[in-house]
This record gives C-alpha cells, sequence and structure tokens, in this order.
C-alpha cells in the first residue's frame, strides 16, 4: 500500500513539474513573440516598405532606350510582348520599368501594361531581354501599334 502511495505522490509530482514547465515555456514563447513583433514593427517605421517609396517616385520617360527587336502574340487571354532592347546613355534610377501601350488601327488606346526591369541588368549599350504581359486581353485583331518605352523611376 505504501508503495503505490509513493507512486501516486511521484506520479504527481511529474505532473507538477510538467505543468510549471508549461507556464514557463508559455512565457518564454509569449516574451519571445512580444519580442519579435516590437523589433518588427520599429523597423518598419525606421525603414519605410517599398511600397512607400514607390507612391513618392516620379517616372521619367528614359529617352536614350531602344527597341533592338519585338515580338508579340496573343497566349489564350493574355497578349505577350518579348522583346530585346538597350540604352544607348548611361542612366540612374532606383527603379525600371518597361510599359506598353497598345492601339487600334484608329489610335484608340486599347490597353496599357508594364513589367519591372532588374536595374543591374540596366547598362550602357548592352542589350537586356524582357517579355511584358497583358493580362484579360480581349480582342487582338484589332492591334495595330505597340508603343514600348522604359521609365525609370527616382
Amino acid at each position: 500500500m505504501q508503495t503505490a502511495q509513493r507512486i501516486n505522490t511521484k506520479t504527481l509530482g511529474i505532473q507538477g513539474d510538467r505543468v510549471d514547465n508549461l507556464k514557463n515555456g508559455f512565457l518564454w514563447g509569449l516574451g519571445f513573440g512580444l519580442s519579435i513583433t516590437i523589433i518588427i514593427l520599429i523597423t518598419q517605421y525606421v525603414n519605410p516598405s517599398e511600397y512607400e517609396k514607390m507612391q513618392s517616385y516620379n517616372p521619367t520617360k528614359i529617352e536614350s532606350f531602344e527597341v533592338t527587336s519585338k515580338v508579340s502574340r496573343l497566349e489564350g487571354s493574355n497578349y505577350v510582348v518579348a522583346g530585346e532592347y538597350k540604352i544607348t546613355q548611361m542612366t540612374n534610377f532606383e527603379m525600371y520599368k518597361i510599359e506598353v501601350v497598345i492601339r487600334d488601327e484608329k489610335g484608340v488606346f486599347l490597353q496599357r501594361c508594364s513589367s519591372d526591369v532588374d536595374k543591374y541588368n540596366i547598362e550602357t549599350e548592352k542589350t537586356f531581354t524582357k517579355v511584358v504581359v497583358c493580362r484579360d486581353f480581349s480582342d487582338s485583331s484589332s492591334v495595330s501599334s505597340i508603343e514600348i518605352n522604359l521609365m525609370g523611376y527616382k
């Protein structure tokens, strides 16, 4: 009988330790989670996000941009414009975008789409390739002209 009571006491002691361990683990986890959250919030306050930076960017059309070759076609409901491009004079911008404007035979605007270009791909007199996808394009038979521009953002 005494051995049974000892076993029960030991078992209860182990369970009590487990509860204490769970409490301590919960408190450590809570403290760690709060500290990480505070660090992230402070970091976002000190360093504005890319979205906030983009809001203040002013687009500039880069005149030294040349289209070396381009191919366009309809793939499903997307109109795809692929091209090879080059810049003849060096530019210094934070961000680049290739902008495509599609018009019909009468010069009526149909759609505008763009795609980001990695700024490390932009070098003077060096060609680079980029594909721009115009999503949900309805009428490819009316496409008459495609205007391609490189926009720089400071």
